[in-house]
């Protein structure tokens, strides 16, 4: 199943039009560093091979290969993504860079060379300083992101970024798989490349200005609450029934004065 997925990604890549961005760079650099420590775990399932490897630096760099190719440059990926449509900013895409490739040489220099793991660690802390000075560049006078900075082809690129707080004033009329880059194909017409839309152009599926009076629920801190309470009752699972009851007691709590908030402020 793991090979079938990187086939997959790798095919999807081919069959596209890559732009290097720093979306992109972290996403390849999750197949490269994710195939590597899936490649070192495979031998684990040799016992013979898997009593020499065991509690030993192999074991270590095979499991940061895959948390942090497979989780942490995947979670970066999707920060890059995601930042303009949550705050309506782009980042600098010469420090994303510049992240994406001091992360990617400290995570190899670290977990790949044992001898000079100390240095790629410290190189790894400081790959984070792009990233603080994009955020902090975005934060004084970052580009604004405009509905769909990237031409993407899903329904929330056709919202404003940052959206409303209320999101899609009425459920979008969808008509094809890529509404955004097909919004107006007439039924038995199979898209094709003629029909998208120009690179940056997003079709309105949302009315403007929104219907009145657009309805939302009333600001609340018990959902706060609700999570507390659970955080409460796991802790209590490792410290003991002491610890479960008030959180059990505080879970109902928040989960009684959510339920029966009025909804109307």
């Amino acid at each position: 199943p793991t090979g079938i997925k990187i086939f997959n990604w790798i095919a999807t890549m081919w069959g596209g039009a890559i732009r290097f961005k720093a979306p992109m760079l972290f996403a390849i650099g999750l197949v490269g560093t994710f195939v590597i420590g899936g490649l070192s775990g495979v031998m684990h399932s040799s016992p013979p091979s898997d009593l020499q490897q065991t509690d030993t630096y192999f074991i270590v760099a095979h499991f940061h290969y895959v948390l942090i190719g497979g989780t942490v440059f995947g979670l970066f990926s999707g920060f890059y993504y995601w930042f303009p449509k949550a705050t309506g900013r782009m980042l600098s895409e010469r420090l994303g860079a510049a992240h994406f490739w001091l992360t990617f040489l400290a995570l190899n220099v670290t977990f790949f060379f044992n001898l000079i793991s100390t240095i790629g660690a410290f190189i790894f802390t400081l790959s984070f300083v792009p990233l603080v000075l994009a955020l902090w560049r975005a934060w004084r006078r970052g580009e604004p992101a405009g509905p769909n900075p990237w031409d993407a082809a899903t329904l929330e690129w056709t919202m404003s970024s940052p959206p409303p707080h209320y999101n899609f004033a009425v459920i979008p009329q969808v008509e094809s798989r890529d509404s955004l880059w097909h919004p107006h194909v007439d039924p038995g017409h199979e898209p094709g490349a003629g029909d998208m839309e120009p690179a940056g152009v997003t079709p309105r599926l949302q009315p403007d200005p929104a219907p009145e009076p657009v309805h939302m629920p009333n600001p609340s801190f018990w959902p706060l609450i609700l999570a507390l309470g659970l955080l409460v009752v796991t802790m209590g699972g490792l410290l003991g029934l002491r610890v479960v009851f008030p959180g059990v007691l505080l879970t109902f709590v928040g989960l009684f004065g959510w339920a029966f908030e009025p909804t109307e402020g």
